[in-house]
């Protein structure tokens, strides 16, 4: 069953009354892809329906998204965007963290690999067995 256009409308409005949301937070409460209602959000902006509450940053790429809520306001100013400076830095410290994270999953890894090998019995060949019996 599909829902139609006014009632999808409706329920983004009802979803973003309360709370300020990006679109792939709308449509995650919806059930939806993005793509399937940034076309409706975008209109309810454009008719001022719904504002840019503020901006946050999202993904690994630094880039601000909008997070809508409902009402006629202004919308938030769009920060600037990062000097080459900044974004070297941020990615730099980025690295250092996933450089960390890699050595330790990796150290983890290892410890688990030890522990199972330890833990399982040594193997005896049964000519060992046949000679010494069975270890004490």
């Amino acid at each position: 069953m599909t829902i139609s256009e006014p009632d999808r409308i409706e329920q983004i409005k009802g979803i973003i009354e309360d709370e300020a949301m990006t679109i792939p937070e709308i449509a995650e409460a919806m059930n939806l892809y993005p793509s399937s209602i940034r076309g409706l959000v975008y209109r309810l902006h454009r008719n001022s329906e719904i504002y840019i509450d503020r901006w946050t940053i999202s993904g690994k790429a630094y880039a601000y998204t909008a997070m809508y809520q409902v009402g006629n306001m202004q919308d938030a100013p769009k920060p600037p965007k990062m000097s080459h400076a900044e974004r070297k830095e941020k990615m730099r410290i980025y690295r250092a963290n996933y450089e960390e994270t890699k050595a330790e999953r990796a150290e983890r890894e290892y410890r688990e690999k030890v522990r199972k090998e330890l833990g399982r019995p040594a193997f005896r060949h049964w000519q060992d067995l046949a000679l010494f019996g069975e270890p004490a």
